[in-house]
Parts: C-alpha cells; structure tokens; sequence
C-alpha cells in the first residue's frame, strides 16, 4: 500500500511540474512574441506570429499527451488498489471461514 501511495505522490508531483512548466513556455512564448512587435518589421512580426503559434500549439499538443499519460497511470493505479482490496477481502473472508470452522 505504501508503493502506491509512492507512487500517487509522484504522479501529483509530476503534474504539478509540468503544469508549472506549460504555464511557463506559454508565458515566454507570449512575451518574445509582444517583444519582438515593438522593433521587427510587418513582413517579420507576420512570421514570428505564426511561429508563436506554431509554438503554442506544440506546447498545447504536449498538454494534452501528457494529461492522457497521467490519466492512464491514474487509472492504473486505481485498479491496482480495487484488485488489492479484492484480494485482501477474499482472504479476510477465508480466514473467517476457516476460523468457524
């Protein structure tokens, strides 16, 4: 049982940095692209927009592949812990069929 809470700890974590992480990278994205504005010509600030966006997107398609993972280890670990209880119920009731007896 302590493996698995180990282990939901570490998947917390990991979600936590990588949000962290995401929120980050859209905010540099952001500024680079506001900064840039302010002295590129029309022709250049049109290609370092959609190079942002392009970015961004990226940084977006990452969020999402990395929210499935989490979701699925998640969901790993949840059916790890029922077929643990499962497991434990069955002997707690063979023990006590085998006491009544």
């Amino acid at each position: 049982m302590k493996q698995v809470r180990v282990e939901q700890d570490k998947l917390l974590h990991l979600r936590t940095e990588v949000e962290e992480d995401l929120k980050q990278s859209r905010f540099k994205i952001a500024q680079v692209e506001e900064e840039a504005t302010q002295y590129l010509p029309e022709v250049q600030r049109e290609i370092l927009s959609l190079l942002c966006k392009l970015q961004q997107d990226q940084v977006n398609k990452m969020s999402v592949e990395i929210e499935g993972e989490l979701k699925r280890r998640g969901t790993l670990l949840l059916r790890c812990l029922r077929q643990k209880a499962l497991g434990e119920a069955i002997i707690h009731r063979q023990r006590h069929f085998l006491n009544g007896k």
